[in-house]
């Protein structure tokens, strides 16, 4: 069977326009005048050039708060030397100004205090730093709730403006590099365009929508432009294979090893990471042990932080393992998959891993998700949303502002924190259910294509790869759903994963499969149809066409052990 691929997905993804969606251009760019309060913000900033200032960048913490972050303090660093700026990163992972972020705020309070990817919303805090002569700039993307009225608070947000400037798809990273440029044209000089590659990382990190022209624009121009000496060396070390950096390498390989460094890693850990990331240059001397011998290994800076970038990810990754069976044990318990979404209270859960479990609940169970955990000393539980995409409710955070149960949703339609009081909380789902009509029906899935299993060989996973670099937040990889697939069970392999081969081509997922290992078990075959995307796998060296799979239904199960084919 063949397929118009890539056609079939532009078709499917809603693009009109094929020519300019593959090959973005300069002429998608909306110019950077037309963000309200950027004039503004430029007058704030050159008050503190010429004069003895201290300017603070508050870093967020997720990738895009981090690119965002160093891309102001290297520009400020660059191109004033003279003046003194200081960053100040969360201890946890935290959004803002926080209460433990003012308290160190107000130990020494800074004449500029510079706001990337966050701050909009922090209005009583804003007033404060405004009252003791504080001037403040905001470089945010985040949904505004309004804009402070302080005459000393530049907010740079396209929430604030869609009217003027119709993209809300530009991570902070976006916002960030737009300031920039109204600082190189006012000063007369070229730089903003040498933090491009932090522009496209921090849209890819911070899911933004690729079929928004000028953020395709941005991100395929700033990945030619892969320069950051970290990000290159996360490259160099987990994406050695790669002829060129595109979105998926980003997601899967990149940016995931930083924001778990954000999540788990302690303060030298973040510190390094961001030193790294500002291109600082510094050697250390630590003993490795090999095979059990001791030896010595100097490492640069960024090698450092990529090492502890990869240790954190394994500490963050064992802590996940924990909490999804945690999880799925108390989902089946409750029966809690037999509502319209995944509403998760959970006993305990680490600053930050409450966003990362529910996006693997969404994963596991094809619908949006909530994991929440209760406040010490009151009856209200805080945590995240993640949406599904191709589910009904596409913009989850403004359905959920819709049942004004909330105290809380803030962030972006699919990925949001959460604070709702318990009385509400115990209604929440019956609330869904009936909002959406919902019945126990079986979550629907929609694909791209159908193929049997046959089909799906070594050529077709090839063609796939070669266009992955197109794959992004909005155009995804397109969905298969392959059938009659034939399985012996005990050639499964569960470690971690669930792994098996089919015509040579792995399937894999990322958790352990229960049904079919205790199928396993019992020395089982089954026929099933398999929801996944399709590609190339490249590990070490080696490659191999890789299906990974989204959903598994088991249509038949055998005693008999495989099938033998004859050609």
């Amino acid at each position: 069977m063949l397929f118009d691929i890539l056609g079939t997905v532009l078709d499917n993804r809603g693009i009109k326009d094929a020519e300019r969606f593959l090959k973005p251009s300069a002429s998608d760019v909306i110019h950077y005048s037309n963000l309200k309060n950027i004039e503004r913000a430029v007058e704030l900033f050159i008050r503190h050039t010429g004069r003895n200032s201290t300017i603070v960048v508050l870093i967020d913490s997720d990738a895009d708060g981090y690119c965002s972050g160093a891309m102001m303090v290297m520009y400020i660093r660059k191109n004033f030397p003279d003046v003194k700026v200081i960053y100040l990163l969360h201890e946890r992972r935290e959004n803002g100004l926080t209460k433990d972020m003012m308290e160190k705020l107000n130990k020494d309070l800074p004449d500029l205090l510079i706001l990337p990817d966050s701050g909009t919303n922090n209005f009583e805090e804003l007033s404060y730093l405004s009252s003791k002569g504080v001037d403040v700039i905001i470089t945010d993307h985040h949904t505004a709730e309004g804009e402070s009225e302080c005459e000393n608070v530049a907010t740079i947000n396209p929430q604030l403006c869609l009217d003027t400037y119709p993209n809300e798809n530009l991570a902070a990273g976006g916002i960030t590099y737009k300031f920039l440029q109204a600082l190189d044209e006012h000063y007369g000089i070229r730089d903003a365009d040498s933090y491009l590659d932090l522009v496209a990382i921090s849209a890819i990190a911070d899911s933004m929508t690729i079929t928004e022209p000028e953020t395709n624009f941005y991100v395929r121009e700033g990945l030619k432009r892969f320069v950051n000496p970290f990000f290159k060396e996360l490259a160099k070390k987990h994406a050695e294979w790669a002829k060129e950096i595109y979105p998926e390498i980003v997601s899967w390989n990149l940016v995931n090893r930083l924001n778990a460094c954000i999540r788990v890693g302690d303060m030298h850990d973040k510190t390094t990471t961001f030193r790294a990331l500002l291109g600082e240059v510094d050697t250390q001397t630590r003993i490795s042990k090999y095979r059990g011998k001791e030896r010595e290994v100097t490492e640069t800076l960024q090698e450092q932080a990529v090492r502890l970038c990869e240790n954190a990810r394994n500490r963050q990754n064992n802590r996940k393992k924990k909490l999804i069976e945690e999880a799925e044990m108390k989902i089946a318990e409750e029966r809690l998959d037999k509502n319209a979404f995944i509403i998760l209270t959970l006993d305990e859960v680490p600053s930050g891993f409450s966003g990362l479990i529910a996006g693997s609940m969404t994963s596991l169970y094809y619908r949006p998700a909530l994991v929440l955990s209760k406040e010490d000393g009151n009856d209200f539980y805080t945590g995240s949303l993640r949406g599904f995409e191709g589910h009904e409710v596409s913009e989850v955070k403004t359905f959920l502002e819709s049942l004004e149960l909330f105290e809380l949703v803030a962030g972006h339609e699919g990925a949001a924190g959460l604070r709702i009081s318990e009385s509400n909380l115990k209604i929440l789902n019956s609330t869904i259910n009936s909002k959406l009509n919902f019945t126990h029906s079986e979550q629907m899935i929609p694909v791209d294509f159908e193929a049997h299993f046959r089909t799906v060989n070594e050529g077709l996973c090839r063609e796939l790869d070669s266009i992955e670099k197109y794959f992004c937040k909005g155009f995804d990889s397109p969905l298969f759903a392959i059938k009659d697939v034939e399985i012996d069970c005990s050639d499964i392999q569960f470690k971690g994963t669930t792994k098996f081969l089919v015509n040579d081509v792995e399937y894999i997922s990322f958790d352990i499969n229960k049904e079919l290992q205790s199928l396993a078990e019992e020395g089982k075959a089954v026929v099933c149809d398999v929801i996944g995307t399709i590609g190339i796998n490249r590990y070490r060296g080696n490659e191999c066409g890789q299906v990974k799979i989204t959903a598994i239904d088991i249509k038949q199960v055998k005693d008999k052990p495989a099938f033998t084919f004859e050609f």
